[in-house]
């Protein structure tokens, strides 16, 4: 014979409810489910986009460790997850998109001089040309000091 244990809904008893006995459907409905954000992004398209993630993470670690050995640079980047929720009466529609934006890698600078009619040279216009001419096939005496 079971024990029979009173159950409160709604600050009603009900007696005669087998405490094994599922919940009434009322009280199924107010029961909350706690949902982790890391569980529902698993779950966005099928789990590839948190693969998508990690793969972006993965080249992100790398681009930054390979610039930080530069001298005095402190690379940064970033990874934007954008989530796009819209709704279809009774079903929530979401599409993921993974955004990464990589550190920018330092250029070189190359030295010009102004010219009188404001261009940019790569030759001084105020240093006197030089001419080089060729000296040909003179035999070059080496000595042994």
């Amino acid at each position: 014979m079971r024990c029979l244990t009173p159950l409160l809904l709604n600050g009603a008893i009900m007696a005669g409810t087998p405490p094994d006995a599922p919940p009434a459907p009322a009280l199924a409905a107010q029961q909350k489910v706690e949902r982790n954000f890391l569980t529902f992004l698993e779950e966005v398209d099928e789990g590839r986009l948190a693969a998508n993630c990690t793969d972006e993470l993965a080249v992100l670690v790398r681009e930054i460790h390979s610039l930080s050995k530069i001298e005095g640079l402190k690379p940064k980047g970033r990874i934007t997850i954008e989530l796009t929720i819209s709704s279809n009466k009774t079903v929530m529609d979401v599409v993921g998109e993974v955004k990464t934006r990589l550190p920018r890698r330092p250029r070189s600078g190359s030295a010009f001089f102004r010219t009188r009619d404001n261009q940019l040279s790569a030759v001084n216009p105020a240093q006197l040309g030089m001419e080089f001419r060729d000296v040909g096939d003179t035999p070059t005496i080496v000595r042994k000091i």
